[in-house]
């Protein structure tokens, strides 16, 4: 006699929500970040970035972040940021023609892909490491390290990136030709949503 109401209860519960994909970019107007680089010599001016326009559509978020070159001069820079991770639609597309992935979602330890550039007679692999704590002068940040190379003679390089969830980018180490710059995130302000 009981389990007919308890059934009607239980039927007229809401199901719980599917929990949304982490997004490893800002996607809030406004965002900014303030960045300081450090080639080993001396740590230069910082600089800042702001994320002046977001579009959304079918979960997919286009980003514009604009940075200041001085003199009243920006240079704007687009990002698609979506569950599938960060991909740079300002740059050269890849052979597949789609733009450069930055980090693939979900990403774990291991992961690795390869994108071709033709233009550049040049292939980038990226690996995955693990998830980690990051200090930098901003604060303490759990992020995942990806690391990007490029094995074309001539043109070697190695790129290691940490990205945090809602942040983005948090420290940086580029090594080409026996130089090394760190790029860390120095503060961080999230825009007011609409």
């Amino acid at each position: 006699m009981f389990t007919v109401p308890l059934l009607a209860v239980a039927l007229a519960a809401p199901m719980p929500k599917a929990k949304a994909a982490e997004l490893y970019f800002p996607t809030v107007e406004g965002t900014k970040w303030v960045i300081q680089t450090d080639n080993g010599e001396r740590t230069y001016d910082e600089a800042m970035e702001t994320v002046t326009k977001v579009v959304e559509k079918d979960g997919k978020f286009t980003v514009t972040v604009t940075r200041p070159l001085g003199d009243g001069k920006t240079f704007d820079t687009d990002y698609e940021v979506s569950g599938k991770g960060v991909f740079h639609l300002s740059a050269t597309p890849t052979k597949s023609g789609g733009p450069p992935s930055l980090i693939k979602l979900p990403a774990k330890q291991g992961d690795k892909w390869t994108e071709e550039y033709p233009e550049f007679r040049r292939s980038i692999t990226s690996t995955v490491g693990k998830e980690e704590e990051v200090a930098v002068p901003a604060g303490k940040f759990q992020a995942i390290r990806v690391t990007q190379k490029c094995d074309k003679k001539g043109d070697e390089w190695t790129e290691t990136t940490w990205y945090a969830p809602g942040v983005g980018v948090v420290k940086r180490v580029n090594e080409v030709g026996g130089g090394k710059w760190v790029r860390e995130l120095k503060e961080f302000t999230t825009g007011k949503s609409k």
